[in-house]
This record gives structure tokens, sequence and C-alpha cells, in this order.
């Protein structure tokens, strides 16, 4: 299929074919006996047939899609923030609630991986976490209803569904290569992170982009304040890039200045034994450290 959406990708896309979806629910008669299907599979809360979806409003107040529910007693309101590839910057999902404080529900929706840091922050914040899986199953009883739902049904359960079983079953048989790819760099730390919550006093999950385009991806598991002087230094699993081959290192950091040197050379000498100590009771296979 010469899929539209898989060239549209960027995430205003979802966001109006969200709300589109969502009016043609209200108003095509073929669909409307699907809607209360559609917005259950949204986790959206006691919805039905009988709710009417009374109104969509795209990018209000910066906000993505807020969608007012009519039952014939009341009204409600739910704030979707929708992403495609990106995570949760700043303090944004707090920001919108302050915006839309009189808002029933409040959902957070991702297309692409949703690691645990993620998750536990949009869940703290108070908004439902939904992904590419609840979005295939919202649409799959009226896939055929439609060219644009069609289209995007097979581009989510393509790029979101289908091709992370395929990187599951790479990283299952230990194919390397598959870490050169930013879902599985964060699939393998996330879950990580998952196995080490509530173990370790510090924990901290971030991914970002190589100069040459590479993607990284790193989990802090270790965190000492002024540690040399005011600086602070972190430990770190870091799954990178290097003459072309995927690897995982644990990382020393902390930004210093050359009378803190020694010290730190120090540190890192106990942090090593400690690191050979486990090599010998894991199959883990290392290479020769860096200082730099």
């Amino acid at each position: 299929m010469n899929n539209l959406f898989a060239k549209a990708t960027k995430e205003l896309v979802t966001d109006a074919f969200l709300a589109w979806m969502l009016e043609e629910l209200e108003n095509d008669i073929n669909l409307n006996k699907f809607k209360g299907h559609f917005l259950n599979e949204l986790q959206i809360t006691n919805a039905s047939e009988k709710v009417r979806i009374a109104k969509t409003q795209l990018q209000l107040k910066n906000t993505d899609l807020v969608v007012t529910l009519e039952d014939g007693h009341s009204s409600k309101k739910i704030l979707f923030e929708n992403k495609t590839w990106a995570t949760i910057h700043s303090d944004q999902l707090n920001k919108y609630k302050l915006k839309f404080p009189d808002c029933h529900q409040y959902i957070y929706m991702k297309l692409a991986y949703i690691d645990f840091q993620e998750k536990m922050k949009a869940t703290d914040c108070g908004y439902t976490v939904i992904g590419a899986k609840e979005i295939e199953s919202a649409l799959r009883p009226f896939k055929s209803h439609s060219q644009i739902i069609s289209q995007y049904y097979q581009y989510i359960k393509d790029e979101f569904i289908d091709y992370p079983i395929k990187f599951d079953e790479r990283m299952q048989s230990n194919d390397a290569s598959v870490y050169g790819e930013r879902q599985p760099q964060r699939k393998f730390l996330s879950e990580l992170h998952e196995n080490l919550h509530n173990q370790l006093d510090y924990l901290y999950f971030k991914s970002g982009t190589n100069n040459n385009g590479t993607p990284w991806t790193h989990l802090k598991i270790a965190k000492k304040d002024k540690k040399y002087g005011d600086k602070t230094e972190y430990i770190f699993w870091r799954i990178d890039q290097k003459s072309g081959k995927n690897y995982i290192r644990l990382n020393q950091y902390s930004s210093i200045g050359q009378s803190e040197l020694d010290e730190k050379k120090e540190h890192l000498a106990i942090q090593r034994e400690i690191f050979n100590e486990l090599l010998t009771k894991c199959k883990l296979k290392a290479s020769m450290p860096s200082n730099r």
C-alpha cells in the first residue's frame, strides 16, 4: 500500500486523524455503532454508544486535542497529549492540567515505545497512558470502512506493532545490530529500569542523538552529590555505537577540573575492581576500558 500516513508522520497528523475519527463516529450512521467500543479502547471512563461526541478542538492553548462528550445529563472534557516518537518534556503535563482544570480525564497517547520512566511520569501526573496496541484495537472492527481509516490502521500496525515484534525477536536472539535503532535501546534499558525500581536510591533514564545521527540511551544508576567539591558524580549504563558496532558501557561521569583528576582516577580504579568481580559471575564480555 502506498500509505499516506507512513509519509505524514508528524504528531499533528495523528491529532487531526483522531479528531476526524471521533467526529466520523458521531456523524456517520454506519460507524456510530462502533462509538462505544472506540471510546472504551481509548480507556475513556464511563463511555458508551449513548455518549455524544459534541466537539473536538485542536491546538487549544497549545494542547493537542480536547474532546467534549455529552450524555444527556452533563458534559465532560477529555484532554489528549499525543506523541509519535518524542517523550514528555519539562513540566508540560502538569501545565496542561492547570490550563484545563475542569477536564474529566487526561490521556497521554504515544505510538512508539513508551518507556518505564515516561509511563511513571504520566501516571504520576494523573494521565491515563495508552499506546499503539489500544489504538489498533479501537480501529480494528471498522478498519476497512474507508481508505483513510484503512491507511491509518495499517500504518499503526506495520510501524508500531508488527515491526517491534521483529526487533523483539532480534533482541531475544542476541542480534547486536538491532541496538543501532532507538526503540530497542530504549526497551533494553527501560526494562532494566523497571526491574531496579524501588531497589536503588537514584535512577534516571534518558535518550538522545549523536552528532552523526545515531541514537544513544542511558540509565543513571548512582548519584553522589558534592563528590568533588560542589561537583556531582554519576554512574550510568549507556548503549551507543563505536566504529559501526553497538555496545553497552558503564560510565563514571563528573564534570571536574584538573585539580580533582587524581581523586577521580582513584575512585575509578575502585569501581573497576568491583566491576571485574562481577564479570567472573556472569556472561558479560568486556573490552579494554577507556579513561576518556
